[in-house]
């Protein structure tokens, strides 16, 4: 049962699909904890979560430890292809992402323009002007949409 809003109000049954969560009734339905721990939201080979050791992973790796050992360009890599570039791997990585490092007039106009405002709202407001023209990334091919994410992220 959800409130006007669409939300249930606490302690209500919810179906988060989670075949691993901790309380499951008869109904299939099941309970949010307090903090909603131990529901599953989503699968992803991305990221994890390691609250109770805390700790975080991207693909497989300490969020922390790349933070500190590894350049941008080797977690982009990472993150873009599944695995830790080769020395071969990120030389190409880096002349493929290099060649996407322009910037169109209208952008750099923009980017004067809010030269002055705080980092992270001046780099949310230029990426997505920036992509402003791109469509849906659903049903799509997925080297088409690879192109499109480089060629947004790699001018930033």
């Amino acid at each position: 049962m959800h409130n006007a809003a669409g939300v249930s109000p606490p302690g209500s049954p919810i179906n988060t699909g989670s075949p691993s969560h901790k309380e499951t009734p008869a109904d299939g339905s099941r309970r949010v904890p307090p903090g909603l721990d131990g529901i599953v939201v989503t699968d992803t080979s991305v990221g994890a979560v390691h609250g109770d050791e805390g700790y975080f992973q991207y693909r497989g790796h300490s969020a922390a430890l790349l933070a500190r050992e590894q350049s941008i360009e080797s977690i982009w890599y990472l993150l873009h292809n599944s695995a830790m570039p080769t020395d071969r791997g990120i030389k190409d990585f880096m002349a493929l992402t290099g060649a996407g490092r322009a910037i169109d007039a209208s952008t750099e106009q923009l980017l004067d323009h809010i030269a002055g405002v705080a980092t992270f709202q001046a780099l949310r407001t230029a990426l997505s002007f920036h992509g402003a023209g791109l469509g849906p990334w659903v049903d799509r091919p997925v080297d088409e949409v690879r192109g499109e994410c480089i060629g947004l992220i790699a001018p930033i």
